[in-house]
């Protein structure tokens, strides 16, 4: 599992801020930049994981309740909506993430 490099993700708030003060603009709040652009790139890390359990969690969980609620579930918005929870939460208590 590929970690976030924080000291690249530093670096570059580094230079940004660098250019901000040779144009003469209002310098970045490197602790807000810094922790925003953490979190976004931890996001991107946890979905990236997620993207390969979900079609087979997907397939999985559209049999089951097909079986039990006939061939037509899952192909309204709620169904959708609820398809979406119940990968998220499967992907979440099988694999942690």
């Amino acid at each position: 599992m590929e970690q976030i490099d924080r000291a690249e993700i530093f670096r570059v708030l580094c230079v940004r801020q660098k250019i901000r003060r040779d144009a003469g603009i209002r310098p970045l709040d490197l602790k807000t930049e810094y922790d925003h652009a953490v979190i976004i790139a931890e996001a991107a890390r946890l979905r990236a994981i997620r993207a390969q359990y979900e079609p087979e969690v997907r397939n999985e969980i559209i049999t089951q309740m097909r079986e039990k609620h006939g061939p037509h579930w899952g192909k309204d918005l709620g169904g959708r909506y609820w398809l979406g929870e119940l990968v998220r939460r499967t992907i979440a208590e099988r694999y942690g993430v």
